[in-house]
């Protein structure tokens, strides 16, 4: 007499993400595969499709084998209960605000079904702008040259920065220049 041996599984997958972060700062994907059983999930595969604003930094993923590209993939024998994949990166400081979804399946060669979950993460920007002005003493007659310095220490960029300038009126606007600026010498105002 023989006797039938059949798989019961039940996969399952959950994943987390900040609500919201900044541009430029790191955002951490944590995805949880389960089973509850009673029989292990056998070859089992996740599929993380990272949003194209994600830059990768790291994968911490025991006992899986990953590949990273713009879809994480990662395998695994064998799972009995649960195991974890810490996906860390950052979006680029250029990132506009707007929502990043995040998108992951799971499947196993012993459970016919693929299992989904999604996480949203609201992107925000920040900068911190910060302006150095600096010129030598003039002689009446002859030029003088001022540098403008603008800083930003971030975490996002600036967009639509402007410059404005206010010379004094004695002096007379000769030429400006700035690269990646365009400017308005009736107004004396620089934009970025």
């Amino acid at each position: 007499m023989s006797t039938a041996i059949f798989c019961l599984l039940q996969l399952a997958l959950s994943k987390s993400a900040p609500p919201s972060a900044v541009a430029g700062n790191p955002i951490t994907y944590t995805l949880n595969v389960t089973n509850a059983g009673p029989s292990d999930a056998a070859s089992v595969t996740l599929n993380d499709a990272l949003p194209a604003a994600f830059i990768i930094d790291s994968v911490t993923a025991p006992g899986w084998s990953c590949a990273t590209g713009p879809t994480v993939t990662c395998t695994h024998p064998q799972i009995g209960s649960s195991v974890t994949v810490t996906i860390q990166g950052h979006t680029a400081p250029s990132t506009p605000p707007g929502t990043l979804t995040n998108d992951a399946d799971v499947s196993a060669t012993t459970d016919p079904n693929t299992h989904t979950a999604s996480a949203d993460t609201v992107i925000t920007t920040v900068a911190d702008l910060s302006i150095t002005k600096s010129g030598g003493p003039v002689s009446p007659g002859s030029d003088v040259t001022y540098t403008i310095t603008v800083t930003n220490t971030g975490p996002s960029d600036a967009a639509n920065v402007t410059v404005a300038d206010a010379l004094p009126p004695s002096l007379t606007l000769v030429s400006m220049s700035g690269a990646g600026w365009s400017w308005m010498p009736s107004r004396v105002r620089w934009r970025f």
